[in-house]
């Protein structure tokens, strides 16, 4: 049978033999004499030249090998100046290339990111000129077959330029379509210069198999059947006519080969489609779908497809694509009636819940590290992560595709990308080629969910048609908006806003800001942060580290009190955000000034769980009428102080669990607009039959219940609903809480349910720390970044918390994963804010990533909780470990008390 002939084959062939050229060394152009000729010939010896592993931009690979030691250490990096770099590198590499098979016959190399220009040597010969090989997100192929020396070594050089490419001052007109990090960080002393990505020879017959697309569409409002078209592109290298069968598998979807006879005419590119009208297989019966993992499975299938070369005789092929991961899943976008943006996966409605990516600054990745964010950002229960020009390779997508986590990448703000009126003929080259390039390699992955055209504001009608007109050439299978801000253009109303604010607001603002217009009324309030439409971009500003990150970020004379030390470990020292001047003033009003860096640091963790919480409950708890928010964002390129929910050591700290509490399965949630409670369930995956809702508030500094209402007459919440206890109010005042001894109490919500899809037990725990004197916002003090208040709550009282010693235990399950038992044994106070660590007991480090079920969480009196924690483990010798604590009692209160 057909099906067997085909895996005989496929054993045989394999795929396109790819090898990734990883192995090079590079030195700058000053210290170079000789010509690309000579330096790309096999009989040049490299002397005193750079190892480096590529992917590597000169300043990674000079960081590597200790040239520049520890550039994120103290101000280490503003030592290092751009003059290195404003002259050419070259990377220089040799391999053997194997005789040639006619499996084998075509040599060609693929380069995946080069930024910014280069010339390319290849065998003493000129392959690329800089005028034509520029723009980091372009693939540029070559044809080298007839310069390859087949089973003896051959050389590749490249010549490599930086770019000029600034986001800031605003008003600046440079034009290099490059990487910008904007105010996120200090600039890189390179710019990304480089081979920022993947090189590969690939071996072949002289037709190659590339950038398979799926497409999946579902008839209105079903899920039991699918339409499938598959379109493979093919490539023939060759300056004949080449014939052939491309023989397409799709083991989870039929057993029965798809073949089609191909012709390709000399050096032609040809898309082959697979359409549902002609095979019936991708006509398929209740398909298992891929979804976002809070609403299902994200299940992924397999493709292969081989190009056989030979007309009918079928006797020499070509080339493979094989085991491609793809999911059936249909990305859809409307407009509510308000016009704000909903998307819709598999006919169903979500809102989306994620944060802003940030690469690392020098432009370092792994399949390793990029699973490790990825695993974060799940755990925190988002669903999607919007990349603003920051394209990572393929494997960070395969991974959030395995995981079900939604990207949306798209091109970046500020730069060159945005300078649109300086542009000339050569940025119109670059950013169309750019956009061919990153819309056929990424069509493929089902964790993309949509593209954004432009950032801040949308391209000018000319560049925003040709751009679309990209989008069609390449059969992009998902939603697209124009910008991922608030316009009108020739696509309609975007529906999304990227309205800020980017600095620090009290929790209050999220709901008030929403609630300054009557929700039933159409259009958006004036304070255009609040929870309603789809926030593209904002969030609470300033995260400030751990101290634990912070000390080994500085020198000890830098870590207090704050100077420019911190300044410079904040935001891009040129722009709005270059410092905590947004941040400082309100924790010092709030819970008072600090003595020394940990006090400040803890308080600072405190004042981030807040608020990063308070912005995801607010979206929850008015979903729909809310689509979407991007925290600004995940993580951060170097170790900062601003807009991360885990610092780049991976220490979680007060945003991370704040986030994590917020958009747990069901939770119930307190109003700081009017401090009525709902109930909300964020997953699609199950309803839940509730048995009893107890609300407690407790004395902070006692731990007295001094109000508490248990409530029976909520029964159900169905999948992703949200039922608002209008007539619960919690008290707030003194005069409601008789028995409070200062401004403080403790919130304490519980929800006692059952999981309807698996009737397992399921409860929920949530907290608020409040004061009975509120955050008052100014709301005629605010700009696009930031909103004021006039006065702000009083949790100076925390400081007077009693000392606690809580008691710990701990078993290890397997290596790299314990559970733990922490008590507070004290029945006449609370234990504010518990912060557990794991760490290595040989040397005291703190062991990270580490996943915690908990962390941050404030016991009342008598109170035990387990926690399970869960970190990375070396084999074949685990390490012993231990966990300590530490409490704001402790911390702030001035008595250190760890296990």
């Amino acid at each position: 049978p057909r099906t067997m002939f085909f895996a005989v084959l496929l054993a045989l062939l394999g795929v396109v033999c790819s090898t990734n050229l990883d192995r090079w060394y590079m030195q700058t152009s000053s210290k170079v004499s000789a010509s690309g000729a000579k330096i790309s010939s096999t009989d040049y010896h490299p002397k005193d030249w750079h190892s480096v592993d590529v992917p590597a931009t000169v300043m990674a690979g000079l960081v590597a090998d200790n040239t520049y030691h520890d550039p994120f250490y103290g101000t280490n990096l503003k030592k290092i100046t751009s003059g290195p770099f404003n002259v050419p590198w070259w990377y220089r590499t040799t391999f053997t290339v194997e005789a040639a098979t006619p499996e084998t016959s075509t040599v060609t190399l693929l380069f995946e990111g080069i930024n910014y220009r280069a010339d390319v040597w290849y065998n003493g010969h000129l392959i690329g000129k800089k005028e034509d090989i520029v723009g980091p997100f372009t693939y540029f192929e070559f044809d080298v077959t007839h310069l390859t020396k087949r089973g003896k070594e051959n050389a590749l050089a490249l010549a490599i330029t930086r770019p000029h490419d600034l986001g800031w001052p605003p008003e600046n007109n440079s034009t290099d379509l490059a990487i910008s990090m904007y105010d996120w960080c200090p600039v890189p002393p390179d710019q990304n210069m480089g081979i920022w990505r993947d090189v590969k020879l690939r071996l072949s017959g002289p037709v190659i198999v590339q950038y398979p697309m799926v497409e999946t569409k579902l008839p209105p409002g079903r899920t039991d059947f699918a339409n499938v078209t598959v379109m493979i592109e093919l490539k023939n290298w060759a300056d004949t006519d080449v014939e052939g069968e491309l023989v397409l598998t799709l083991p989870t979807l039929t057993n029965t080969e798809l073949a089609r006879k191909v012709k390709l005419k000399a050096k032609q590119t040809l898309e082959v489609f697979y359409l549902p009208s002609e095979y019936s297989q991708l006509r398929v019966h209740n398909p298992a779908l891929w979804w976002p993992w809070q609403m299902g499975s994200p299940v992924l299938h397999k493709l292969t497809a081989c190009f056989i070369q030979g007309g009918g005789a079928l006797t020499k092929p070509s080339s493979c694509v094989k085991d491609v991961d793809f999911g059936l899943r249909e990305f859809k976008s409307t407009l509510t009636e308000r016009k704000y943006r909903l998307f819709w996966v598999n006919h169903q409605p979500f809102v989306i819940v994620g944060a802003g990516w940030a690469p690392d600054m020098f432009q370092r990745h792994s399949e390793h590290t990029y699973e490790k964010h990825l695993v974060y950002a799940r755990d925190m229960n988002m669903n999607t992560i919007r990349m603003e020009g920051k394209m990572e390779a393929d494997s960070f997508f395969n991974i959030a595709s395995k995981l079900g986590m939604m990207t949306m990448p798209g091109w970046g703000c500020c730069d060159a990308w945005m300078h649109w009126k300086h542009w000339k003929e050569e940025q119109y080259r670059i950013a169309y080629a750019s956009l061919h390039s990153q819309i056929k390699r990424l069509r493929i992955h089902p964790s993309i969910m949509m593209w954004f055209i432009g950032s801040d504001q949308p391209p000018p009608t000319p560049i925003l048609e040709k751009y679309l007109q990209i989008l069609h050439e390449e059969h992009w299978p998902n939603p697209y908006l124009a910008c991922a801000d608030n316009y009108t253009t020739i696509l309609g109303p975007t529906g999304v806003k990227q309205s800020g604010p980017y600095a620090y607001v009290t929790p209050n603002y999220w709901l008030e800001a929403a609630h300054r217009r009557p929700i039933t009324q159409m259009g958006p309030p004036i304070e255009k942060g609040g929870a309603f439409s789809d926030l593209i971009e904002g969030g609470p500003g300033a995260s400030p580290m751990a101290y634990d990150s912070w000390k080994i970020t500085v020198p000890a004379k830098d870590l207090w009190p704050i100077n420019d030390v911190w300044s410079w470990h904040t935001g891009y020292s040129k722009g709005i955000f270059h410092n905590l001047r947004y941040f400082i003033p309100p924790v010092n009003a709030r819970y008072g000034e600090s003595k020394n860096a940990r006090e400040f640091l803890y308080k600072a963790q405190a004042q981030a769980y807040e608020s990063h919480k308070a912005m995801f409950e607010a979206f929850s708890m008015l979903r729909f009428y809310s689509t979407g928010v991007i925290q600004w964002m995940l993580n951060s390129p170097w170790p900062s102080h601003m807009w991360h929910l885990y610092d780049y050591y991976f220490n979680a700290g007060g945003s991370y669990f704040g986030t994590k509490t917020a958009l747990s399965e069901l939770q119930a949630m307190y109003s700081y607009q009017n401090h009525s409670v709902a109930i909300v369930n964020s997953v699609y995956r199950t309803s839940f039959t509730i048995n009893k809702i107890l609300l407690n508030v407790y004395d902070m500094l006692t731990g007295e219940v001094v109000w508490s209402v248990t409530l029976t007459d909520v029964k159900h919440i169905a999948k992703y609903g949200t039922i608002w206890l209008h007539d619960v109010i919690i008290p707030h005042t003194h005069k409601t809480l008789h028995h409070l001894t200062s401004d403080v109490f403790y919130v304490r919500f519980t929800i006692d349910a059952v999981e309807d899809e698996t009737h397992k037990p399921y409860t929920s725990r949530n907290e608020y720390w409040l004061s009975t004197k509120p955050d008052v916002v100014d709301w005629k003090n605010f700009t696009w970044w930031v909103t004021f208040d006039s006065s702000y709550a009083n949790f100076h009282p925390l400081a007077k918390l009693a000392p606690v010693s809580l008691d710990l235990h701990w078993d290890v399950v397997v290596p790299g994963e314990l559970v733990a038992t922490i008590k507070n044994p004290h029945q006449d106070r609370t234990a504010f804010l518990v912060s557990l660590g794991v760490f290595n007991s040989e040397n005291g480090e703190r062991i990270l990533p580490a996943v915690f079920s908990n962390n941050w969480f404030t016991l009342i009196p008598g109170e035990e909780m387990k926690i399970n924690v869960k970190f990375e483990e070396r084999a074949p010798a685990p390490r012993k470990v231990h966990l300590a604590y530490e409490t704001y009692n402790g911390v702030v209160g001035g008595t250190p008390n760890q296990a």
